[in-house]
């Protein structure tokens, strides 16, 4: 049955589907971008998933319509046709879009378990079960939707603190008319039909979840393959065959599966492949241990002073992200050089606000560089208050890498004593230990 709140909503997606295509009737911009943008959705790729994922949930649908549950008739009836499209439209087909670009089944899997039985996904559905009139209707879904973009364009709490205690306002006011509703119309209500509508929004979101893993891995286990044979001269349908076996059916492993993996780009036959792939595995294996490790240690050391058995800062919070700061200046500083043959010392903020390295503006990263600009040095105190820097100079040396680590600010320049000349083997840099230890920056 459709309620004031679908016809509200079916209204005001109309006006804005009108005033899209209005805008794009005197915007050549738009109306190129909607064109790129349909012909995109109209790909067989894409058909060919949206479809998949569609006639799957129908076989659900269709199955549920069989099953008969005791003292409330079948599972599924026509009646709960409008909500299973809902479910299809809000989670089934987003969650292709999420599997498209998930890196782990956890980011498959979470959406959907919150669409099932998330606190926001019960609270949608028990305010669903008595909408307001027509006309209140109207008001509240542009007023609500205003209000929640407003919140979250906002940064401070300060300033978000008005929106969020309207949106408040609204939950407690529409809880409470769904309450009174609920006890006038107890007598007259489908009590039966009402738990299978609560039954659907549960069950069906959770069978999209295999289907979309399924998906996910699929589409992490072509992108894999695509750059493993950008690399290799023969293209082997058994070598595509043996990575597809030895992924194991892992959404990690296959994103983690990249080009540096020589023996399997080189490899030309099945049984080959297969050794390689699980080498792979037992190398990933050992990767995942280490980062975990990690991970774990920078919350049993956080705030605790003192060195390690390899003689590096226990606490390594914020070590990550500055290592790949001053990595990322440093490239642009020897690609600077390279082009106009000098160093420079005022655009950190800039460049890196432009780079994922994982911190927040102010970077309070410190360039700096010699009167001549044919040196240069930067560095970056850690949340523990330890410092690590990156060097470099022009000459005979520009293509070497310096680094320093420690509890004051450098005073030399590359070449001094406290800056450590990177070698030919990083991990042979015997100080300071502070760089020669990963922390997660193997990909560098």
């Amino acid at each position: 049955m459709v309620t004031a709140r679908d016809e509200a909503t079916y209204v005001w997606l109309g006006v804005i589907l009108l005033v899209a295509l209005v805008v794009t009737a005197f915007n050549p911009k738009a109306r190129a971008s909607l064109r790129g943008t349909m012909a995109a959705a109209g790909s067989w790729q894409v058909l060919t998933v949206f479809g998949a994922v569609v006639a799957w949930c129908a076989l659900c649908v269709f199955i549920a319509s069989a099953i008969k549950i005791h003292g409330m008739g079948r599972l599924w009836t026509p009646s709960l046709l409008k909500d299973t499209i809902t479910i299809v439209i809000v989670s089934a087909i987003p969650a292709m879009f999420r599997a498209a670009q998930a890196r782990r089944a956890i980011d498959v899997a979470r959406p959907l378990i919150a669409d099932a039985v998330g606190v926001t996904a019960l609270f949608v559905f028990f305010v669903n079960l008595e909408p307001f009139p027509l006309w209140v209707e109207l008001l509240i879904v542009p007023i609500s939707a205003i209000v929640t973009f407003r919140a979250i364009r906002l940064e401070e709490i300060r300033q978000r603190r008005p929106y969020l205690l309207a949106l408040l306002v609204v939950a407690a006011g529409t809880v409470v008319w769904v309450v009174v509703r609920l006890l006038a119309d107890a007598p007259t209500l489908d009590w039966a039909e009402v738990f299978r509508s609560f039954l659907l929004s549960v069950w069906l979101p959770l069978l999209v979840l295999p289907f979309a893993w399924l998906a996910a891995f699929l589409m992490a286990y072509q992108l894999a393959l695509v750059r493993i044979r950008s690399r290799q001269e023969h293209k082997s349908a058994p070598v595509a065959l043996a990575v597809f076996v030895g992924l194991r059916f892992r959404i990690g492993l296959a994103a983690r599966l990249t080009f540096t993996d020589q023996e399997i780009v080189h490899s030309t036959k099945f049984r080959d492949t297969l050794g390689a792939m699980r080498r792979f595995r037992a190398k990933d294996r050992a990767e995942q241990r280490t980062k975990k490790m990690r991970m774990r240690n920078l919350t049993r050391y956080a705030g605790v002073s003192g060195i390690d058995e390899h003689g590096a800062q226990k606490d390594r919070r914020e070590f990550e992200q500055t290592k790949r700061a001053l990595d990322w200046l440093a490239a642009i500083e020897q690609s600077d050089h390279a082009h106009d043959g000098l160093f420079w010392n005022d655009r950190a903020d800039e460049l890196l606000s432009l780079h994922g390295c994982g911190l927040e503006p102010p970077f309070d990263v410190t360039v700096e560089t010699t009167p001549d600009r044919q040196q240069w040095r930067a560095w970056r105190k850690t949340i523990s208050g330890w410092i690590l820097g990156r060097a470099g100079r022009a000459g005979e040396d520009s293509w070497k890498e310096w680094y320093f680590a420690g509890p004051t600010a450098p005073i030399g320049w590359p070449g001094d004593p406290d800056w450590i000349e990177r070698s030919e083997e990083f991990a042979a840099i015997a100080a300071p230990p502070d760089w020669a230890i990963a922390d997660g920056t193997e990909d560098l």
